[in-house]
């Protein structure tokens, strides 16, 4: 039976956030993303993970759709690399990712990444023999579903390495279908965190956090409202940034599931863009859990002003809803 994650046991995992740090001191991500019609991905991975409070950010993208992000992402850097003719990244680039890599803090791969057969060769080398930090998503892991066999051949250690399939990609991991994967969640996720010795968050009503020591763990909160494009993306941007500041992924790991959902009772299935909307107020919507500079969530009595100003009801309903779900957050982690 997994045991149920609450807000209180994750704020005692979490350290201090240190007043004299500086962007150097909370790590550097390097997030491996994007191709043709998939940039959005890129944008709402970094931008979820230059608000978990992550020091430095740099994405690789794929050459041709550098410019385009530059003109959107702000504080993220970013690092051109080599292309296939279809706009996705080129297995040429691994020899330049390699360099860059060498110093950085740790690595998310998969979101928006297409599944061309050369970027998937890239991707299964990159999971292989990456030594840093890593965090595989979206296509990222359905490269590695292609070679499944091999998943337990890495060379990188459990406690590097988080895998967060949602049922879909859990099944083509695993060569079981999505009915079996969910007929047996907390069952599924134990076995194969344990045989691929990662760490495996299952997404879905009740995320499941599965350590490769036989551990699991459940998220109580969340609801259908998160059921939507690009949600997933945050929660790789929140959790690659917690890697890169050194959070470890085993034990407090488990609190990743947690801290990706704790504002889950925000969304509702009405909320058009909420995945844009969870990324660029993480802070807020986790009210302090990460401590970002021990900032703590404070009433703004403006929110309580719109709520009611001359707005149609509608709109004053869900800024009220907004506003009352973010005080119970913050009074549920008081």
């Amino acid at each position: 039976m997994p045991e149920l994650l609450s807000h209180q046991a994750i704020r005692e995992m979490l350290p201090e956030r240190s007043a004299a740090g500086h962007k150097g001191t909370f790590g550097h991500l390097f997030v491996l993303a994007g191709s043709r019609g998939f940039a959005g991905a890129v944008k709402l991975t970094c931008n979820a993970a230059m608000r978990s409070g992550v020091g430095l950010i740099t994405a690789g993208v794929p050459a041709p759709l550098a410019d385009v992000l530059a003109a959107s992402l702000v504080e993220p850097m970013l690092l051109a690399l080599p292309a296939t003719k279809e706009c996705t990244l080129a297995y040429e680039a691994l020899v330049t990712i390699y360099d860059f890599i060498a110093d950085k803090s740790a690595l998310v791969i998969g979101p928006g990444l297409s599944q061309n057969p050369a970027t998937r060769h890239l991707v299964r080398r990159l999971v292989s023999e990456c030594s840093l930090p890593l965090l595989v998503d979206a296509d990222g892991l359905n490269a590695l579903a292609e070679k499944r066999g091999r998943l337990a051949d890495r060379k990188t250690s459990a406690s590097d390495v988080v895998f967060t399939p949602h049922p879909g990609e859990m099944a083509r991991l695993t060569g079981l279908t999505t009915g079996e994967v969910q007929a047996e969640r907390a069952t599924v996720a134990e076995k194969y965190a344990s045989l691929w010795q990662v760490v495996v968050v299952l997404k879905g009503a009740g995320t499941l956090v599965a350590a490769p020591d036989g551990r699991v763990r459940q998220c109580p909160t969340g609801n259908s409202g998160m059921a939507t494009g690009g949600s997933g993306d945050v929660l790789s941007g929140i959790i690659g940034a917690l890697l890169a500041q050194g959070f470890a992924v085993i034990a407090p790991g488990s609190k990743h599931g947690e801290i990706a959902l704790a504002g889950g009772g925000v969304g509702r299935p009405l909320d058009g863009g909420l995945q844009r909307r969870i990324g660029q107020r993480a802070p807020e919507l986790f009210c302090g859990v990460a401590r970002l500079g021990r900032v703590r969530f404070v009433h703004d009595d403006r929110v309580a002003a719109l709520a009611r100003a001359n707005l149609p009801v509608d709109h004053r309903e869900l800024l009220q809803r907004r506003h009352n779900n973010l005080r119970a957050i913050h009074q549920g982690l008081g």
